[in-house]
């Protein structure tokens, strides 16, 4: 019985695409996708967020984490001292500060 040609097992191999092939494409096309859509933008705003906490100053109106509205009496390190009525205080972390109100002034 003749051997058949090795060249042929060769071409035969070339020309049918692996499962690999078919799988990893896609799948790292739905992470590049995932990525710019969800990931990224968070991030984002995450970064924002920090900046914002960061530079709390006293004045400022507030609302915590926990949906109450108050007024910066006192910035320290990572606590805030807030004002939430005239001689009603309470101190919270920085983190749990959910947005600004008042915008900061502008020097010109």
């Amino acid at each position: 019985m003749p051997m058949p040609d090795p060249a042929l097992f060769i071409a035969a191999d070339a020309a049918a695409p692996s499962i690999l092939d078919s799988f990893f494409v896609p799948l790292l096309l739905m992470v590049g996708i995932f990525y710019f859509m969800v990931i990224r933008p968070q991030n984002k705003e995450a970064e924002e967020m920090r900046k914002v906490v960061a530079a709390l100053q006293k004045g400022d109106q507030v609302v915590t984490s926990g949906g109450i509205h108050a007024r910066i009496h006192e910035a320290k390190g990572t606590t805030l001292v807030l004002e939430l009525s005239p001689n009603a205080f309470m101190t919270v972390d920085r983190d749990t500060i959910k947005k600004r109100l008042t915008e900061p002034e502008k020097v010109a």
